[in-house]
């Protein structure tokens, strides 16, 4: 299952909406490293894109759009790799703190869709 959904909505003059949909309900869309990433990522792709005017962002579900950062994710992947734990955790909040800048100067209106649980920066 992708933990982000990626798509665009035909807007009128050929342009676009994007949606970006948190897509863990398990975990309250609980924000992972993966996560940031993708989003990340996306949100350069679509700031130099012309034909994106706007972005969408909500979370799946009807529980939460997002419950903040998912911790129990954070130290599992520091089990996993055997790595420590803060160093895992530095890496993911860099991450994150690297999306909430770019979104915070995001060049395109930004619209977040928080129903339910909303907690976190993003």
């Amino acid at each position: 299952m992708d933990c982000v959904l990626v798509e665009t909505i035909a807007a009128s003059h050929g342009k676009q909406l994007g949606c970006l949909t948190l897509n863990i309900p398990k975990s309250l869309n609980s924000l992972n490293l993966e996560m940031a990433q993708r989003l990340y990522q996306q949100l350069l792709d679509w700031q130099v894109d012309d034909s994106i005017v706007a972005v969408w962002l909500q979370g799946a579900g009807e529980k939460a759009f997002c419950a903040g950062g998912d911790i129990r994710a954070i130290y599992q992947a520091s089990v996993d790799d055997n790595s420590d734990l803060v160093n895992v955790s530095h890496g993911f909040f860099s991450q994150e703190y690297q999306l909430d800048l770019l979104i915070h100067q995001y060049v395109k209106p930004v619209i977040v869709w928080g129903d339910g649980i909303v907690m976190g920066d993003v």
